[in-house]
This record gives structure tokens, sequence and C-alpha cells, in this order.
């Protein structure tokens, strides 16, 4: 079985997605703890860099009512 460049990407999105939703739900472990490499790593997958830095800034933001 080889693989092409869809199976590639289709591997690929579901890894990103699964530690996405991992990292969602995963609260960060104390540091020096052993899962904090896994953690970390996961975290990276998920492309989730910033831990929604501007969740804080967007709760902030008065929209208005309609």
């Amino acid at each position: 079985m080889s693989l092409n460049a869809s199976d590639v990407a289709l591997i690929g999105t579901a890894c990103v997605s699964v530690c996405a939703v991992v990292a969602r739900f995963w609260p960060r472990p104390a540091d020096g703890s052993k899962w904090l490499p896994i953690y970390n790593l996961v975290n990276q997958i998920a492309q989730n860099g910033g831990h929604a830095a501007n969740a804080d800034d967007a709760s902030k933001k008065d929209i208005g009512h309609v």
C-alpha cells in the first residue's frame, strides 16, 4: 500500500483535528509534570499556540444589542 498526497493530507487533517479537540478540554498540567511535554506537543499539533490570547478582548468588546 502506498500513500498518495490526498492520503497524507487526510491523515494530517485528522491529526490536527483530534489534537484540537483534545487541547480544548485538557487543562494545562502543573509545571514539572511528566504530562507537560505531551500537552505542549498536542497544542503544537493543534496549532493552538496563542491559547485564545484574544479571548479577553473579545469578551470585553461591546457589540451592542439588536
